[in-house]
């Protein structure tokens, strides 16, 4: 889980520096720079996977986009701690902390400038540095001091995207690889051409709900159980949804509903029942990661819904343990920060062109305006009265 998180000079976050928690629920309005932590976080995704940075950030010219216009500093800093501890594996709990800096050289070529990897590994007291690069120059080690490569010849590829043999740098690279991230649009897989292939994951703005579904059926029946025993309970007028195969070779999704002789098509279901189909797929995924983030889960859907879902998240949760996936969320609904503690919600506002971020719980006097005001926790901020509206 990721603990904190350090970003500078990314977009409006000119320089935010975040104790984390296992779920974590940015509120604030437009352009406050919400999405940017989640796309900050993204970047290190796609460098573990992509290993280049110059098509994570988009070349040189998206560099020019991504870095916050308020300074002269031309560089780009992110910086993250946190702790791994796979349960489905045989790996040992690692602490970590990792930084990586973006920047351009003689403000032409897009490069990686510094690069700085430190755990603390099971059968060492202190913490080991694993990474340590400069320029591309700088040096891959076990927590024993060996030195696995250096000078790999690159400065746009990360150190830490080299899967190397019995490297603890391994770990908290698939640990970062993993990560999902979501903006989902319940549109598109009604647009979307599926087939009965496997998948390992939904698409980001769940385009493959169909094929994905159709996976859940064949390879994994009682997490597809589950989803549709809560999709009944959201929609009580399903009797049961299927992902037949078409006699083309397609798969669709579809219901049946009581009263209804036919049943209906993926094309016709309404848009909120393909969101919540889309998110009920991420809550009961049958392949752990470590992360997910979620663009305003809210969107096409009723209140209700939205509690019924935080609900079934937890029970989840519990059943899992330590599995459980860190959760980041953007939202403007005060319904879902009604659901919240206020320790899991950080209040986002731009000021002089610059993000700024604190949590709920850090407020000054919440009780008591809570108390005083008689106001839920969302309506005591969709009021203004915390901020970030």
């Amino acid at each position: 889980m990721l603990t904190r998180l350090k970003i500078e000079n990314f977009k409006a976050l000119k320089d935010i520096d975040l104790t984390l928690r296992q779920r974590n629920v940015f509120i604030g309005p437009n352009k406050s720079g919400k999405s940017s932590i989640l796309q900050a976080l993204q970047v290190l995704t796609h460098l573990m996977n992509a290993k280049d940075v110059t098509t994570g950030l988009g070349g040189e010219l998206g560099f020019q986009q991504w870095l916050w216009k308020g300074s002269s500093d031309s560089e780009i800093r992110i910086s993250i701690w946190g702790d791994d501890r796979p349960s489905d594996t045989d790996l040992e709990r690692i602490e970590f902390r990792y930084s990586i800096h973006f920047g351009l050289v003689a403000m032409k070529s897009l490069c990686i400038i510094n690069e700085f990897l430190a755990a603390k590994v099971q059968g060492y007291e202190n913490e080991k540095v694993l990474v340590q690069s400069r320029m591309g120059t700088g040096t891959a080690n076990r927590a024993n001091g060996d030195i696995l490569f250096q000078n790999p010849g690159t400065n746009v590829r990360p150190f830490l995207s080299y899967e190397l043999p019995g490297w603890e740098g391994n770990q908290v690279r698939s640990y970062i690889a993993k990560w999902q991230f979501f903006d989902l649009v319940p549109e598109l897989p009604k647009v979307t051409a599926a087939t009965p292939s496997a998948q390992s994951f939904l698409e980001v703005q769940g385009s493959n709900l169909s094929s994905w579904l159709h996976t859940f059926q064949s390879n994994h029946p009682e997490e597809f159980r589950r989803i549709v025993a809560v999709a009944r309970e959201a929609f009580p007028e399903i009797e049961s949804i299927t992902v037949p195969v078409s006699q083309s070779g397609t798969t669709f999704i579809s219901t049946k509903e009581k009263g209804l002789r036919s049943p209906i098509s993926l094309s016709h279901l309404s848009s909120g029942e393909i969101k919540f189909l889309q998110l009920l797929s991420i809550i009961f995924s049958p392949y752990p990661v470590s992360l997910v983030a979620i663009e305003e889960p809210e969107n096409n859907l009723h209140p209700r819904l939205l509690q019924l879902l935080i609900e079934t998240y937890d029970r989840v949760r519990i059943e899992v343990g330590d599995a459980a996936a860190q959760v980041f969320v953007t939202t403007h609904s005060p319904y879902l920060v009604d659901l919240m503690q206020p320790e899991d919600v950080v209040i986002v506002e731009k000021r002089d062109g610059a993000t700024s971020c604190v949590r709920a719980e850090d407020k000054h006097d919440l009780k008591r305006m809570m108390e005083e005001s008689e106001m839920s926790f969302g309506r005591l901020w969709y009021s203004g009265a915390l901020g970030g509206v």
